[in-house]
């Protein structure tokens, strides 16, 4: 339930006349934490009275400051697009944007981007080449570059607390069980990413030894970066909580590269984490990518998850959301049983020994495409998948030559898949 106060602040900033530059129309558009009102070519960003424990904007002097941090710290990585922090303020003629009265509402003042020009929208229509990334990496190399590791304690204090930020993700997934994410799915992350922590925490320890702990963007996935002819701009960098941005670089670019994996392309996934390993000579990158992949993916799912439960949201717009959650919750479940390189899953056993069932369940969970040498059995002999064929058909299907023409075509299918970076089953 919105607040009544908040509820005319709302209604002030959707009308064209709350803006001195008298926009032709105002669009807008919400996340779980946030309001955005598209006033072109400006944006205006309304904090929302919420508070989900990672992140409290609950009074209006921490939406205050918090709009101040935001938009410092974007402007490390965002140039030119965050302007000011700007009251509304309840005056005798009623809410301004203008100071004459006491502030009742805080936002933030962007400069409008180009639709075009977000990664995420490039994607979408196969505009994104290697040399796309390459600028992106060249991009955050440089900033990586600028940012000082942090101070020793510091540092092995941010690693420890990975762990329990991974786990605060089940605790907050587990109320959109069934909804967004199974219990199957949801034990099998958990258990992967637990027994990795165990089994490396040397690795991760020496992480901060070796300075690779520092002030990051915190919230690195493809609709937070825009490419134009001015360059690369990357913005919402995660301001509301400064243990969120105390991070490895691994983790940082882990966001960046499963985000890629989201929108199919694991070859720009690979190809980034291969260019900042060789560039900063980083040898233990990699090894560190499928575990901090799974936990970005929950992030995401855990995110979109929240926002479908939001008491303003639109049905539309909660079923939306509710889809990219499941989406973001297989990816998890794929990096904690596959990893991030394409994999072939073969199940076999005897005649109703239940293997159609589990890779049918495996499918469903991951989205992984099933290839059944049953079903390509018949079809390559032309006999209808629901009959059993006479017996001349039956001594055809399971002679030698046609034996031979299934596994021939599994194989086929198994190369082709796993060329495009998908696991098969």
């Amino acid at each position: 339930m919105i607040p009544p106060e908040t509820q005319r602040v709302l209604d002030f900033l959707a009308s064209t006349l709350a803006y001195p530059h008298l926009p032709a129309e105002v669009r807008r558009l919400q996340t779980h934490a946030s309001w955005l009102f598209i006033a072109s070519p400006f944006v205006y960003k309304m904090k929302k009275p919420v508070n989900f424990g990672f992140l409290d904007f609950s009074t209006l002097e921490k939406r205050r400051e918090d709009c101040k941090r935001e938009v410092v710290l974007n402007r490390r990585l965002a140039v030119g697009v965050y302007l000011d922090v700007l009251p509304v303020c309840d005056t005798s003629a009623g809410l301004r944007l203008i100071e004459g009265g006491p502030p009742v509402e805080w936002l933030v003042l962007m400069r409008e981007m180009d639709q075009e020009g977000f990664l995420s929208h490039r994607l979408r229509h196969g505009h994104v080449t290697r040399e796309t990334i390459d600028a992106i990496a060249a991009c955050l190399r440089e900033f990586y570059r600028t940012q000082p590791p942090l101070p020793a304690s510091e540092a092995a204090l941010a690693c420890r607390r990975v762990a329990g930020f991974v786990q605060d993700n089940f605790t907050c997934a587990r109320r959109f069980i069934g909804q967004s994410v199974s219990l199957a799915a949801l034990a099998a992350i958990e258990r992967f990413s637990t027994v990795f922590e165990n089994h490396h925490r040397e690795l991760l320890a020496s992480r901060a030894a070796d300075g690779w702990i520092r002030d990051c963007h915190g919230d690195l996935h493809c609709e937070h970066i825009h490419l134009s002819g001015a360059g690369v701009q990357i913005y919402d960098c995660i301001e509301f909580n400064t243990e969120f941005r105390h991070i490895d670089i691994a983790c940082d670019l882990a966001f960046l590269a499963m985000d890629l994996d989201f929108y199919d392309r694991p070859d720009l996934a690979h190809h980034l984490v291969d260019d900042f390993s060789n560039a900063l000579e980083d040898s233990s990158l990699e090894r560190l990518m499928n575990f901090h992949k799974c936990y970005r993916a929950c992030v995401r799912g855990k995110v979109e998850s929240l926002h479908s439960a939001g008491d303003t949201v639109p049905e539309d717009e909660r079923a939306a959301s509710l889809a990219l959650a499941r989406r973001y919750f297989q990816l998890a479940l794929r990096y904690a049983i596959g990893g991030s390189r394409p994999s072939v899953w073969v199940f076999m056993g005897r005649v109703a020994s239940g293997k159609s069932t589990l890779a049918e369940a495996v499918s469903r969970e991951t989205g992984w495409r099933v290839e059944s040498s049953d079903c390509l059995r018949k079809n390559l002999a032309g006999v209808p998948l629901n009959e059993r064929g006479t017996a001349a058909e039956r001594a055809l299907l399971y002679s030698k030559k046609m034996t031979q023409r299934v596994y021939d075509g599994l194989l086929d299918a198994a190369m082709q898949e796993t060329a495009k970076g998908h696991s098969i089953i």
